[in-house]
Parts: C-alpha cells; sequence; structure tokens
C-alpha cells in the first residue's frame, strides 16, 4: 500500500472514533 493511501485510511478511522467514540 501507498503511503498516502495508509495516511488517509488513518485520517478517515481517526475521524470515525471522534464522531462515534467507544
Amino acid at each position: 500500500m501507498s503511503q498516502m493511501t495508509k495516511r488517509a485510511l488513518e485520517a478517515s478511522l481517526k475521524e470515525l472514533l471522534r464522531h462515534k467514540p467507544l
């Protein structure tokens, strides 16, 4: 996986966790 894709996925996951705290 390319670095950009990994960074994008990380950002998306962080956003989801921020909006939906477990």
